[in-house]
C-alpha cells in the first residue's frame, strides 16, 4: 500500500509518467486527459483508511492502463478525424475498430507516428 499525500500532485506525476514511458509527449498527455479526470481515476482506485488515502500497487496498475487508454483512445480519435487511420463501429465487439489506411505497411505506420 501507498500513502497518497497529494492527490492532485500524485495524479500529474502519474499521469506524466504514463506518458512518458509510453512514449507520448505532455502535450499528447494533456490534450487527452485533464488533471481532474486523472485523479477521478485515483480516487476510484484507492481507499480511505482513517481520512489518508492508500493505493495498492493492483489498482495504481490499474490507473495507469486506465490513462494510457485515455490517451492512446483520443489519439486514434484525431488521427481517424484527420482520415489518417479509418475507423468504424463493430457491433459483434461493441467498440470502435480502428484500421489502416488502404495497404499502408504497419512498420512505416509505427515510425511515421510513433517514433521515439
Amino acid at each position: 500500500m501507498y500513502e497518497i499525500e497529494d492527490i492532485k500532485k500524485f495524479s500529474k506525476s502519474l499521469g506524466k509518467r504514463v506518458a512518458k514511458d509510453c512514449g507520448f509527449s505532455v502535450t499528447d498527455l494533456k490534450s487527452s486527459i485533464s488533471v481532474k479526470n486523472v485523479c477521478c481515476l485515483v480516487k476510484e482506485n484507492s481507499s480511505v483508511i482513517d481520512g489518508v488515502r492508500f493505493i495498492d500497487e493492483q489498482n495504481a496498475i490499474e490507473v495507469c492502463e486506465q490513462i494510457l487508454n485515455w490517451i492512446m483512445g483520443v489519439s486514434l480519435a484525431k488521427m481517424a478525424a484527420n482520415d489518417e487511420i479509418d475507423c468504424y463501429w463493430s457491433d459483434k465487439d461493441d467498440c470502435m475498430m480502428f484500421m489502416f489506411k488502404g495497404d499502408e505497411d504497419q512498420t512505416d505506420f509505427v515510425e511515421k507516428y510513433f517514433k521515439s
